[in-house]
């Protein structure tokens, strides 16, 4: 009725769009939702006025939709979306308005009959689909209407079924547009390995491995899904057993309307090896740029990848500063990795067994001089050692890790020799050597055995090449008071990473990344026994970027705070990222802590921040830093070497280049 009392007002008619059966405002939310009843909006009567009101915007253009309904139909593999809206009634004969828009002559009022029929609907048109004003398809028009067939595009993508094309569906007083696509019930799933020229081959991987990697929505018995099948390409990806991996579907031949997918896998060569040189370069006496050594280091590696083709692993590696003669410093790492330890069949359990027995040696951190004096000579820690863990997944974005290491830990001087203290230069030269012990027991070995344990929880994502969301580890060591003089004690640590979007962006190859706030922050303890050699130290580039490792400090407890803002430009039309970041650390008094104190030993603050600027494009990494003074770095390709700035005191002190690998990836 009180639509009827609006068309009686001529020449102005309020148009209204609204659900079938809802009278009122109440009863439109009801249907439709709260807040998203469309309002009245009074417009010229007539069709040039309704025209003209939709082009300025001021008209609705159709009717609040109902849900899109998937079904199947046909003897094929395809997938109907339905959407149905009220069809306008037809106008037709004398409704009260003349020519153009204007009053019927006279004022005469049609009758009710024809009254119905002139109200005027948002969609346009008349009842049987043609010579009306509206955006309906006429009667014998191709192809599914607008106004059903966008909503259609829309839904039935984000539900993972490929949209073929779209058709009307007459009915006396609904439309209906029904896209077809894609779909169907999964019959079963075949595998076919290829060579590099493309020719079935016997595969070496069994296909409960590949069984496993495979989401449930892309089993037997669920409708065909293309994000199942990209999910399904992702994790195939992540085994590294494969150079390339398609899934293709295909209509099934025997049972009507199934569907057929078929992997196609070409295997990647499951043994390698490789050499790879290394010469180092450090500053002169004089600042200039100069070849350590002549003598060529370098590291030989192998690897065995999917052995017994249940992607079980073997890799070794051997690396030394002098190839020649690498007895002097030779660092091994032989590790085998077990994957499905409950069973290749087993899915309710994800279970990986992993052990390596290694040598290293690194420049020990704790035994840095401050930069208010002279560089200290350098200790070295060599580990000896076996360590076994197993790694348990316990969801897509979270894993548990816990085994036991055991090791000797040696320190050792320049010359090669066991060192029992540290040492640092006077000012009138003499060498001091009454530093802090380098060992737990004083002799310069330890042997100790501790459990290890970390769970990590890691919900990020790559959005153009940019990280997203945020990142959490906890790990805790646990001596077992096993070793030289039984040490027990409990390490702990916690590292909280978050990247946040600042202006999001659509994923797709060529588009830009978004620009990114990446906050960090750590915390580590330690409560018990602490060599020095497992001091946590303070400065470097995965602690406080523009220190030298352990510039700062070591501690018993330490915390550090980072903040860095990721801005991609174009520059000469590529790609680029400007960086800022803020650091600081911090040893929360923790350092006096330490057996003999090294941080008071060798001069060092104990604290420090930072703060600077950078960009990174292709290959090239520039730095502008400040610590105690304004710096700045230089890295080209997969060179770490300081390119300037010789005059550092951290170069100085070491050596050699800062090892600036890890500035970013520090909370990256």
């Amino acid at each position: 009725m009180a639509a009827r009392r609006r068309i009686r007002q001529l020449p102005r008619v309020d148009l209204l769009g609204r659900p079938r059966r809802a009278r009122g405002r109440k009863e439109q939310e009801a249907r439709v939702g709260p807040g998203r009843a469309p309002p009245p909006c009074n417009l010229p009567a007539g069709a040039g006025g309704l025209r003209r009101a939709r082009r300025r915007g001021e008209a609705p253009r159709h009717h609040p939709r109902r849900p899109v309904q998937l079904r199947q139909f046909g003897g094929g593999p395809h997938i109907s979306a339905l959407r149905r809206w009220r069809r306008p009634p037809r106008r037709r004969g004398h409704d009260g308005v003349g020519e153009g828009g204007a009053p019927a002559a006279g004022g005469a009022r049609p009758p009710a009959a024809l009254r119905r029929r002139a109200a005027v609907h948002p969609a346009g048109g008349h009842a049987r689909g043609g010579g009306g004003d509206g955006e309906g398809p006429r009667r014998g028009e191709r192809g599914a209407p607008a106004e059903g067939r966008r909503p259609c595009r829309e839904v039935v993508p984000r539900r993972g079924i490929r949209v073929r094309a779209g058709r009307r569906i007459r009915e006396p007083q609904l439309r209906r547009a029904r896209l077809r696509g894609f779909g169907g019930d999964i019959t079963r799933v075949e595998y076919q390995f290829l060579d590099k020229l493309g020719n079935a081959v016997e595969g070496n991987t069994r296909i409960p491995v590949i069984e496993r990697e495979l989401p449930q929505q892309l089993r037997p018995g669920h409708i065909y899904n293309t994000g199942a099948v990209k999910q399904a390409k992702r994790d195939l990806d992540s085994l590294r057993l494969f150079t390339n991996v398609e899934l293709n579907p295909r209509p099934d031949e025997t049972k009507q309307g199934g569907v057929v997918v078929e992997i196609k896998l070409w295997e990647d060569e499951p043994m390698s090896a490789g050499v790879n040189p290394d010469w180092t370069i450090v500053p002169g006496d004089q600042g200039q740029l100069t070849l350590e050594s002549i003598k060529p280091g370098g590291t030989v590696s192998f690897r065995h990848r999917n052995i017994s083709g249940l992607n079980r692993s073997l890799a070794g590696s051997l690396a030394s500063r002098n190839l020649l003669n690498p007895e002097d410093d030779l660092a091994f790492n032989f590790e085998y990795e077990h994957p499905y330890l409950d069973g290749v069949e087993n899915f309710s359990r994800n279970r990986t067994f992993k052990t390596n027995f290694f040598n290293t040696r690194k420049l020990s951190p704790v035994f840095v001089a401050g930069p208010s004096m002279d560089a200290a000579p350098p200790i070295w820690i060599d580990r000896v050692g076996l360590k076994a863990n197993i790694t348990e997944k316990l969801t897509p974005q979270s894993k548990f890790t816990y085994g036991i290491v055991l090791e000797q830990i040696t320190a050792r001087d320049e010359k090669n020799k066991i060192c029992t203290n540290g040492s640092r230069i006077l000012p009138n030269g003499a060498l001091r050597m009454d530093g802090p012990p380098t060992t737990f027991s004083g002799t310069g070995v330890d042997q100790t055995a501790f459990i290890q344990a970390n769970i990590t929880q890691d919900n990020t994502e790559f959005v153009n090449g940019a990280t997203i969301g945020d990142r959490c580890v906890f790990q805790v060591d646990q001596g077992l008071g096993i070793g030289s003089k039984n040490p027990f004690f409990n390490r702990h640590q916690l590292s909280v990473t978050k990247f946040i979007y600042l202006n999001e962006q659509k994923k797709g190859p060529g588009k830009p990344p978004p620009a990114v706030l990446a906050l960090h922050g750590r915390y580590a303890g330690c409560v018990g026994d602490l060599p020095s050699y497992d001091a946590f130290s303070l400065g470097g580039p995965y602690s406080v970027r523009g220190y030298g490792m352990g510039e700062l400090g070591a501690a018993r407890n330490l915390l550090e705070v980072a903040t860095e803002l990721r801005v991609p430009v174009t520059v000469m039309g590529q790609q680029a990222l400007v960086y800022a970041f803020v650091e600081h650390g911090n040893d929360l008094g923790s350092s006096k802590d330490v057996e003999g104190n090294p941080t008071e030993f060798f001069k060092r603050a104990g604290q420090g921040s930072s703060y600077g600027v950078g960009i990174n494009f292709g290959m090239m990494r520039a730095e502008h830093y400040r610590s105690q003074c304004w710096h700045w770095i230089l890295l080209l390709g997969f060179w770490r070497e300081v390119l300037s700035d010789v005059s550092h005191p951290s170069i100085r002190k070491l050596g050699s280049h800062i090892n600036c690998e890890g500035i970013t990836e520090k909370i990256s």
